[in-house]
């Protein structure tokens, strides 16, 4: 299962940070969660997320995203996963995978993608509360 936003036109901004985030669920499968509690027209697509691409199987526990923002994201996962649309709530823990800058094409719009990750890796943990 993977869901991705359409990107912005690439005249907003040449340069982007794209950030990989993991999201660990506890108690609903990443299927569910998707349907039910992601918004997938989160408030901050438009305004510096350009765009949100989503990996998951739909009976696991994990959700792995990838964003890409127009200039520098937020420094904590878990105000960006919120940002993109996913509600924190107990059973979710928000880990960051890894964060790279890049250039967009100008033919396409679109930022290089960043290599697939897995939950084998050991993300760095970061609680479910925005600073």
């Amino acid at each position: 299962m993977s869901r991705v936003s359409p990107p912005l036109p690439a005249a907003h901004s040449p340069a982007t940070d794209v950030q990989s985030l993991v999201i660990r669920l506890d108690g609903i499968t990443a299927g569910d969660f998707l349907a039910w509690v992601w918004d997938p027209e989160p408030p901050a697509l438009d305004h510096g997320l350009r765009s949100v691409a989503i990996s998951a199987e739909p009976l696991g526990e994990l959700i792995n995203i990838e964003l890409v923002w127009a200039g520098q994201p937020p420094t904590n996962p878990s105000t960006s996963a919120v940002a993109a649309g996913f509600a924190l709530t107990p059973e979710v823990a928000v880990h960051s995978a890894n964060y790279t800058h890049a250039t967009v094409d100008p033919r396409t719009g679109a930022a290089p993608v960043s290599q697939p990750f897995s939950h084998r890796a050991r993300p760095r943990i970061c609680g479910s509360h925005a600073r």
